[in-house]
């Protein structure tokens, strides 16, 4: 990425045309979970918060982060609107409702701003740029704050955070939280079921169920999950879908267009809001159909936005399309918002976004 001095220059974005390739090693894993232990010691409560509607990689990166803090026996908080949650969290919330300790440690924005001291600590998970946390007034308090994300950076940045931990190789935050987690752990110090479960839960949902994004590493710190007892059965409730979102999930699939031999849009209507979930559900099923290598599908937001969930097999950059109307993400997972549009203008503007990179969807470095 190159950015020019000059007041309000746009970045420019070079290289990113082929699938990350995993850099991070053991070395590097151990010395970040160093590193935070030492944070950790020189600072007063933890405050952990994920993006605006989180997902399960969210919560779940973000109760693991509260157990690093019980290892370090620091106070710990997570924060959480329960006014914007999707329905695979509300499933997940209703489980931590079943664990005092655990409940006792989901605080609201609003206690979270009541609560913080000059010395706490705020870990952002699962995203890094200021304006998607679930309280930007919130973030706004802290001085001291670290970053575990697996997103690729872009221009938007906390300033001096003490501590930046983005591989953008890894399959979610919760796998880089785990992994911290291990090199932490003891007797004395354990996961719990629920614990376990709920990383798990963060990892499933970013890799489709393990189908992408997968590396040698994504399954063993799996594997060490489920010795920690996390629950499989209890993963495919959390990420399970309803009756009326498989409907939905239909309708938006039988309004879908073919651009390319490999490549389907599906687009909704203005006056039919949708969820992120849902948008995201339905580029993962389109992808599940034979001789189908990308998949976009467009929709009104909850939040008033016009969104685009991009997929992909691993054939197609989408990582690129998703940069050049603003978003962002991974090679075969993006996303971006729009704002100040339909539906069908953002449809014209991917379309042209799709033509326009032709040449480099398919290119491998």
């Amino acid at each position: 990425m190159v950015k020019e001095v000059r007041e309000g220059a746009k970045p420019t974005y070079y290289g990113g045309k082929s699938a990350t390739t995993i850099k991070r090693t053991r070395v590097r894993s151990r010395a970040m979970s160093t590193a935070l232990r030492k944070i950790f010691d020189e600072t007063g409560d933890v405050f952990i918060m994920g993006h605006r509607f989180p997902d399960m990689d969210a919560i779940g990166s973000a109760v693991g982060v509260s157990c690093l803090a019980r290892f370090n026996q620091k106070k710990a908080y997570i924060v959480i609107d329960e006014k914007e949650i999707i329905p695979d969290v509300e499933r997940c919330l209703t489980e931590i409702h079943k664990e005092p300790e655990l409940e006792m440690q989901l605080i609201t924005p609003e206690r979270a701003m009541e609560l913080k001291k000059a010395k706490d600590l705020l870990v952002m998970v699962d995203y890094h740029k200021p304006s998607l946390s679930i309280s930007q007034s919130l973030y706004e308090q802290f001085d001291k704050i670290v970053i575990i994300d697996h997103h690729r950076r872009g221009e938007e940045f906390p300033s001096k955070p003490l501590l930046t931990y983005i591989e953008s190789s890894a399959s979610s935050a919760s796998e880089l939280v785990t992994e911290l987690i291990q090199y932490q752990s003891s007797r004395t110090n354990r996961i719990s079921r629920l614990e376990a479960t709920l990383l798990l839960a963060g990892m499933t949902v970013d890799t489709n169920n393990f189908n992408v994004r997968t590396t040698a590493r994504t399954f063993d710190v799996a594997s060490y999950l489920k010795t920690c007892s996390a629950d499989a059965s209890l993963v495919q409730y959390l990420l399970s879908s309803d009756l009326a979102t498989y409907l939905e999930i239909s309708h938006l699939i039988a309004h879908n267009e073919q651009v390319t031999e490999d490549i389907v849009v599906a687009a909704g209507t203005d006056e039919k809001e949708y969820n992120s979930v849902i948008a995201a559900k339905t580029a993962d099923t389109l992808l599940s159909m034979v001789n189908i290598n990308g998949a976009f599908v467009i929709t009104k937001r909850t939040d008033g936005l016009v969104g685009i969930s991009a997929r992909s097999t691993g054939t197609i950059n989408v990582q690129l399309i998703m940069e050049s109307l603003g978003g962002g993400g991974h090679f075969t997972n993006a996303a971006t918002q729009l704002e100040n549009v339909t539906v069908e203008e953002a449809k014209q503007q991917l379309l042209a976004a799709i033509q326009e990179n032709m040449n480099q969807l398919y290119k491998k470095e």
